[in-house]
């Protein structure tokens, strides 16, 4: 994983992903989180490599999805989410399916793992909100203000959870490709 904030290598994370034809299995292990927030992980795909040759202003990165108006050539999903630890680490295993993906931003299905270009994205969502949690730790705006929900994200992910007072922030993340 890399810190989105920083830059730079985050020392003992790990982001394990196994494609067959018809599933991706991935596991996160990272380190260097708030201890105690709830942090969400979220798939952002494109089906296949040779496609983000046809994107207008450079490949298969998340910003391509919307800015560019391009969701036919992936999707962003959920794949979990956990507290962090009190040393600052946590661990989410996700297993999904081709088809619609968790709680998709578009209505782009994924077709198949093994020639896909992958994004794994954390999102820390801050303190823990008094009966907010169970809904922090399963989408993608629970907790967070409007100005901290990323301005070129679709409607989509403004929409999934309640609004809430924390600056919410993607914190990690880690690109794969076939």
């Amino acid at each position: 994983m890399r810190d989105l904030l920083t830059a730079e290598d985050v020392e003992g994370s790990n982001v394990e992903i196994i494609a067959t034809e018809d599933d991706l299995e991935v596991l996160v292990s990272s380190v260097g989180l708030a201890p105690g927030h709830p942090v969400t992980a979220w798939l952002v795909f494109f089906n296949d490599v040779d496609e983000c040759s046809q994107v207008v202003g450079g490949g298969c990165e998340p910003l391509t999805l919307h800015i560019l108006d391009m969701p036919e050539f992936g999707n962003i999903g959920y794949l979990g989410g956990a507290l962090v630890d009190d040393a600052g680490s946590l661990t989410i295993t996700a297993k999904v399916s081709t088809g619609m993906i968790p709680s998709a931003w578009w209505d782009t299905e994924f077709v198949t793992p093994l020639p896909a270009v992958y994004h794994i994205v954390l999102m820390d969502h801050g303190p823990p909100i008094e009966g907010l949690v169970d809904e922090m730790l399963a989408t993608h705006r629970a907790g967070c203000t409007d100005e901290s929900i990323a301005a070129w994200l679709p409607p989509a992910a403004f929409e999934d959870g309640t609004p809430g007072p924390n600056t919410c922030v993607e914190v990690q993340g880690t690109r794969f490709e076939p």
